[in-house]
């Protein structure tokens, strides 16, 4: 069976387990609202993404010195 979640203008369509699901995350994330759940998540899920394209080398890269320069200049 499906739940309906809405806000003024826009509805979603969820399952019972998934209303279930976010209201725990919700809770645990000590949050005041679904909507404020959801949108935790997705920005959670965007910086993780950018983490993971741009943090390859996090922590083993270093600045350049004098001694990094080549011989022939």
């Amino acid at each position: 069976m499906r739940h309906t979640l809405s806000s003024p203008g826009q509805k979603v369509k969820v399952s019972r387990e998934t209303v279930s699901r976010l209201e725990r995350l919700r809770g645990q994330m000590k949050l005041g609202s679904l909507e404020e759940t959801i949108s935790e998540l997705i920005k959670n899920y965007r910086k993780g993404t950018l983490e993971g394209a741009f943090g390859a080398d996090k922590g083993r890269v270093r600045s350049f010195d004098e001694d990094d320069r080549g011989e022939d200049r």
